[in-house]
């Protein structure tokens, strides 16, 4: 009994859950109706309608998984892109998306390819603290608008936060502990 509690408080406290969860919760009927009418260009009448289309019709995400149109249309966080849309970033990045919550903010990211690092760090007159702002701008994709110009107006560690989960998940960061043979 005191394992359950103890999951359900861990759940409660996790922003990366709660952020899905919360994606499924604000999400109402008619904002559901709106997403579905702009891409299929057609008028629905009631919810039950929108179900008879939405079960006729299924997606298939980078991994294979299934989504009904209603799932595919929706956002996949709160307040974040869709489904499609993460699931085209999948496809294009061959599955390498991250996403991180900072208080209220979402990102979404990228790795670091090879010669995006070399141009990056050939570049003399770049800081270190320049480099950190040009791989977030290179490899965050949500929000839609990141620039370096947002990045200087925002929170001084986001930058940094997000350059070194950006290294880390661009294999700039072992692992494990190299292994004595």
């Amino acid at each position: 009994m005191s394992g359950n509690k103890e999951t359900l408080i861990s759940q409660q406290q996790d922003p990366i859950l709660q952020a899905f969860q919360s994606a499924k919760s604000e999400q109402g009927e008619d904002e559901q109706l709106g997403l579905f009418e702009q891409e299929k260009g057609t008028k629905v009448e009631s919810t039950s309608e929108l179900n008879k289309l939405t079960d006729k019709e299924v997606y298939k995400g980078f991994d294979e998984t299934e989504y009904s149109a209603s799932e595919w249309h929706s956002p996949a966080i709160a307040n974040g892109p869709t489904r499609k849309e993460v699931e085209g970033w999948k496809e294009k990045y061959s599955g390498f998306i991250y996403f991180v919550p900072f208080e209220g903010d979402i990102f979404i990211f990228r790795p670091l390819e090879r010669p995006e690092y070399r141009e990056i760090v050939s570049n003399t007159t770049l800081t270190a603290l320049d480099r950190e702002e040009v791989f977030t701008e290179k490899c965050v994709i949500y929000p839609y608008d990141f620039s370096i110009e947002k990045i200087k107006k925002s929170r001084a560690g986001i930058a940094s936060l997000l350059a070194e989960m950006i290294m880390e998940k661009s294999g700039f960061v072992a692992q494990t502990a190299p292994i004595k043979l």
